[in-house]
């Protein structure tokens, strides 16, 4: 935890920039808490309607709504809420290598993991709440399938899966990352192979993109 925090804790005093402008301050859909257009358009349709990036991240944008609809424009609770999001990333990432490694291996690794310099961007810049999100919502959903059990696990599973997707496209990896975790299982403990949350995955990816295309050829129209 403390791992986690104190390299960035000389952040929270800090204002928006670059991409915070576009997606916060001058987004008329975050300032409206437009649900409709979060999960129908463009990712960056709220402050330029004519855009078109390709990108679908409504949880993202809804996670800056609820949070404009408090606050409005004062910087330090989106810096809080995006250094907690690292704290839970971490912890999610130590928890995921215990099982996998144990927990001498899984302590030092989630250690090393909190500080890694590739996540200041992340973690600084408020716009960088998409990867926090999409990596919390994919390491949930590993640690859950990881484990056996029966329907409500892998429905669970799913949704943490979903949740990744609709923050950030990066969360397709998922389907992959199981895979090899399954591997894994039956190659060290000779465990039978359960293919139930490999289904789910598939599924839950599936039908985001369908909706991302969706969303991407009605901004095209606009």
């Amino acid at each position: 935890m403390a791992a986690s925090l104190l390299p960035y804790v000389n952040a929270l005093p800090n204002g928006f920039t670059l991409d915070d402008n576009g997606l916060i301050l001058q987004n008329e859909a975050v300032a409206g808490f437009d649900i409709v257009t979060f999960f129908s358009q463009d990712y960056w349709s709220g402050h330029d309607a004519s855009t078109e990036s390709g990108l679908y991240r409504p949880l993202t944008l809804t996670s800056f709504a609820a949070e404009y609809a408090l606050f409005g424009q004062q910087s330090l609770p989106y810096h809080l809420t995006n250094l907690l999001l690292h704290l839970v990333v971490t912890l999610l990432a130590w928890r995921l290598l215990c099982r996998i490694a144990g927990d001498e291996v899984g302590l030092w690794g989630a250690a090393v993991f909190a500080v890694l310099p590739g996540h200041s961007e992340a973690v600084i810049a408020v716009a960088g709440r998409a990867d926090l999100l999409a990596a919390a919502g994919s390491l949930a959903a590993l640690c859950i399938w990881h484990r056996e059990g029966g329907w409500k696990r892998w429905i669970t599973g799913g949704a943490c899966f979903a949740l990744a997707l609709l923050a950030k496209e990066q969360a397709v990896v998922v389907p992959g990352l199981l895979l090899a975790l399954v591997w894994l299982r039956l190659q060290r403990d000779g465990r039978r192979f359960c293919w139930q949350p490999t289904a789910v995955s598939v599924l839950v990816l599936l039908v985001y993109l369908f909706l991302a295309v969706r969303s991407s050829r009605r901004g095209c129209r606009c």
